[in-house]
């Protein structure tokens, strides 16, 4: 109720709809926020109808783009849990198409609906059944650890036989055996250096509402952008 509320006064406070990326700061984010938390409290109890409940209100009175497909790929698992398999593909079939859901939530939900969509449910293949078929090359690395302490970093002796974290044992590993590539651990900070210069102009340019701090605009933050930054895109 308090959600639906919250929906009313401010659509009838604003004359016009604030940018989709200011929605962090309106108090439906946050009690969408609250019931995404009270979905997994209902899950772990296994109330799946009361969970499958405020999901729906979830998907019906928000539009947000960063949980709409994990609210999704939850309704579908949960109506499979409660005996309900063409209502759980019906729903995962509406995510594929839901152009809010983002590419990780999308693939999950193209995955279920392969799973579920089989004859006599469904005779048809999807489109996208090849692309999720492709045999994936898996390298296992294998290293000898020095602790096993769980919440402590993880300690191994590398291939030059000095202690090294995970990550330098990979590079260890494709120097030599896997290949003699040469690499570096950055955690994305080259692409995101390569991105910010490159990207320069559009990211600092001249547009009100797009910054939520002078050294964080929210097109990076919110993974959107404002009608004027697509203009210049």
């Amino acid at each position: 109720n308090r959600l639906c509320t919250s929906l009313k006064e401010e659509d009838s406070s604003l004359a016009d709809s604030p940018p989709s990326f200011y929605s962090c700061f309106s108090s439906t984010w946050i009690y969408s926020k609250i019931l995404t938390l009270g979905v997994s409290v209902y899950e772990r109890e296994r109330r799946y109808a009361d969970a499958i409940r405020t999901l729906k209100i979830l998907l019906s009175k928000v539009a947000s783009g960063r949980r709409r497909g994990y609210w999704t790929l939850r309704l579908s698992i949960d109506l499979e849990h409660m005996g309900r398999p063409n209502e759980s593909l019906s729903i995962a079939e509406g995510g594929v198409t839901d152009p809010w859901i983002r590419a990780g939530s999308k693939i999950a939900l193209q995955k279920r609906a392969l799973r579920l969509g089989k004859p006599p449910r469904r005779w048809k293949v999807p489109s996208y059944a090849d692309s999720l078929k492709r045999n994936i090359k898996e390298v296992n690395i294998e290293g000898r650890p020095l602790n096993c302490e769980i919440g402590a970093k993880n300690v191994f002796y590398g291939y030059d036989g000095d202690r090294c974290g995970v990550e330098q044992l990979a590079l260890q590993y494709y120097a030599d055996e896997g290949g003699g590539w040469q690499g570096t651990h950055s955690e994305g900070g080259i692409w995101m250096t390569i991105f910010g210069l490159l990207m320069w102009d559009v990211i600092f340019s001249e547009v009100c509402d797009v910054f939520h701090s002078k050294f964080q605009p929210l097109l990076i933050l919110k993974q959107t952008t404002s009608t004027s930054q697509e203009r210049t895109l």
